[in-house]
């Protein structure tokens, strides 16, 4: 199922949409987000004042999906870029993590495939 909300046409950074998320959802306590999602305050802390510019995949994930965002539209807060206007509820976000398992299968098959490496003096 799509998400349904859209960002709030005054979000146009990473560090607004934290500030915008503690508003709506949380009487302004920004450390409310590191728990709704699972990840330390100190991170989170570092999202709100754009310490951090590239947060990790599986975060901003679990960001979009707790708080029924669109993961294209967070993707491109933190690249800089605006939100698509109307959303990006109807454009596919590329599976990031599938394609991560697939790289770690494909590394787990090499070292298989290669054999043990052997130590010559």
């Amino acid at each position: 199922m799509p998400p349904t909300s859209t960002l709030p046409a005054t979000v146009h950074t990473f560090p607004q949409l934290i500030r915008w998320l503690a508003d709506e959802y949380h009487d302004g306590a920004v450390w409310r987000i590191a728990k709704e999602i699972g990840v330390s305050v100190p991170l989170v802390n570092q999202w709100h004042h754009g310490v951090i510019k590239s947060p990790r995949t599986v975060n901003l994930t679990a960001l979009a999906d707790r708080y029924d965002l669109p993961f294209l539209d967070v993707v491109r807060l933190v690249s800089g870029r605006p939100p698509i206007a109307g959303g990006s509820a109807g454009i596919a976000a590329p599976a990031l993590a599938r394609a991560r398992s697939v790289v770690s299968l494909i590394r787990r098959w090499w070292r298989e495939a290669t054999g043990p490496r052997l130590a010559f003096a």
